[in-house]
């Protein structure tokens, strides 16, 4: 696989797309992980429910994304396998 193709998919066709389009290394990326280790004073301190639950809401937008993501792609191969006459 050329170059370009491993990149195509960032531009979906755009002339742009390439290892020299901004940010085309993140696409190549499959695997995302979100951590926080939280120190014994956040754990030990008062309102622990409450700050956990701010801390969630920062990882909520995420979350939303790559839920959409995933949606999508299972819509994706769902319509392509029923397109197929097997």
């Amino acid at each position: 696989m050329s170059e370009k193709e491993k990149y195509d998919f960032a531009g979906a066709g755009d002339e742009r797309a390439g290892p020299d389009r901004p940010g085309a290394e993140f696409y190549k990326l499959k695997n995302y992980c979100l951590l926080w280790i939280p120190d014994d004073k956040f754990v030990t301190g008062p309102h622990l429910v409450e700050r956990l639950a701010d801390v969630y809401k920062t990882a909520k937008p995420f979350l939303d994304y790559t839920n959409r993501a995933i949606t999508f792609s299972r819509e994706e191969q769902k319509e392509y396998f029923s397109s197929l006459d097997v």
